[in-house]
């Protein structure tokens, strides 16, 4: 068994500093040549992770609490809490919080 605790978990930049994430499973923590990752992620206010793509990982976006915008393939949606969106391998992808708190969401990644 391999237990860890959100609150305990160090907050790390990510993506030039675009955002701030907590690492709850990182590769080497378990035994799956698919699931790369589940982290918790965070957008300050007006902040945006610039657009890129994954070549050989999909990523699935849960979100926990926060509003914004997230273009997946040229292909622009409005996102808030319960929303769930998956980003195609090679496909760009961006998110920007356009609202009034931090924007929270689960973030998986899948290699494909």
């Amino acid at each position: 068994m391999k237990k860890v605790n959100i609150y305990e978990l160090a907050l790390e930049d990510a993506h030039g500093g675009e955002l701030k994430k907590k690492v709850l499973v990182a590769k080497k923590d378990i035994d799956n040549k698919h699931l790369m990752f589940v982290n918790e992620a965070y957008i300050g206010i007006g902040k945006e992770m610039s657009p890129h793509s994954h070549d050989d990982m999909e990523e699935i976006f849960y979100f926990l609490s926060g509003e914004g915008e997230m273009a997946v393939g040229g292909e622009k949606t409005k996102i808030k809490a319960g929303d769930r969106i998956i980003a195609p391998a090679k496909q760009l992808q961006s998110i920007k919080n356009t609202g009034k708190t931090t924007l929270r969401y689960i973030c998986l990644g899948i290699k494909l």
